[in-house]
């Protein structure tokens, strides 16, 4: 069974960092599991799960904070343990967009946990449109709606908050 570590990096763009990380992972005879990379506003963020036998993870940790130093960024890392999926649960993927406003996020992440449904992922962009800079935002998420939940009335439900809200959603099953 792997042992597994979490990465998390944060710091001015630089185009070497996706790289160096990977290279040191793999000098470290570590596996690239998941990654999510963007730069945001000028600054780089990355959220990585590496796994290995435990001493290279240790050697992976060691080498961390000389590329912290190298390429002046901060570095934290966190042991965790990989879990199974729940068989007892589907998995959707979401997409909301709309104008954007605040409190979005908020709303949809309650709508979401107040039916006790996981969100695995959660990426928001906003942006304005090229024609008359209306200020926009795309929302996409993975969910896991238990199978005790009735899958009809949860997008029932989710669709009746996308007219109040006048955003335009769609849920359904994720497409592997």
């Amino acid at each position: 069974m792997p042992n597994y570590l979490v990465i998390s990096v944060i710091g001015p763009d630089n185009a070497e960092i996706t790289a160096q990380l990977a290279s040191a992972a793999e000098q470290n005879q570590c596996n690239i599991e998941q990654t999510y990379m963007s730069v945001m506003a000028g600054t780089y963020v990355l959220v990585q799960l590496v796994s290995g036998k435990w001493n290279n993870l240790a050697k992976l940790e060691g080498v961390l904070s000389s590329l912290e130093t190298k390429l002046g960024i901060s570095i934290s890392s966190s042991h965790a343990e990989k879990t199974a999926a729940s068989s007892h649960a589907f998995t959707f993927s979401v997409e909301i967009t709309g104008i954007d406003q605040p409190g979005i996020v908020k709303r949809l992440v309650e709508f979401f946990s107040t039916r006790e449904i996981r969100i695995q992922n959660l990426m928001t962009t906003a942006y304005t449109t090229p024609h008359n800079t209306t200020p926009m935002f795309t929302i996409h998420m993975q969910i896991d709606i238990p199978a005790r939940i009735h899958i009809a009335t949860v997008r029932e439900e989710f669709l009746d908050l996308c007219d109040e809200e006048n955003f335009d959603g769609m849920i359904e099953p994720l497409k592997i």
